[in-house]
């Protein structure tokens, strides 16, 4: 049933690009369904316990860092990263939403501490953290994917994707 609600969603919103938590077997089965109806492109699994890339390391001058010929990423959880990544989104109004009550609340109702070297967020708000959570996976997807319309469109038609075809080889067409 959700498969079927999403595609709804996809084909009425005509999006590009779907974030899904993957923090359950539910959300990991939805998101395979999705990356097989649609593309991987198109999808972002957001699990809060693996790590993204966010930037670089650096130097005692700053300079990055480069370890076999290749810079070394610097790497966040996405647990982490999505709040810090949504506070800029709201902060510095980079995204433009409607007064909502429910999600204020939420937000006003985060904790932090730390635990160990990791910086931990709950929302211990009495409507729950549903919403919060749904803009967390939301920070992310607009982290990894930047510009949604450089996605390209979400489309099941057959030969919306690319293909590569050969000849069979046979004796006169080698």
């Amino acid at each position: 049933e959700q498969l079927k609600l999403f595609k709804w969603l996809i084909e009425k919103l005509e999006a590009n690009v779907v974030g899904i938590d993957c923090g359950d077997a539910m959300g990991r089965n939805l998101s395979d369904d999705l990356e097989d109806a649609y593309s991987k492109d198109n999808v972002v699994r957001y699990a809060g316990a693996s790590k993204l890339p966010v930037g670089f390391e650096k130097d005692k001058e700053g300079k990055t860092l480069i370890k076999g010929g290749k810079p070394v990423y610097r790497q966040e959880y996405m647990s982490e990263w999505s709040v810090r990544r949504l506070k800029v989104l709201l902060y510095e109004a980079r995204i433009n939403i409607p007064t909502d009550y429910k999600l204020d609340d939420q937000i006003n109702s985060v904790v932090s501490t730390m635990s160990g070297t990791r910086k931990k967020y709950l929302c211990i708000s009495e409507s729950g953290d549903h919403l919060f959570s749904s803009f967390r996976v939301f920070a992310i997807t607009q982290w990894l994917k930047k510009d949604f319309n450089q996605t390209p469109k979400m489309a099941t038609e057959w030969g919306s994707g690319a293909s590569s075809w050969m000849p069979k080889k046979n004796k006169e067409n080698k």
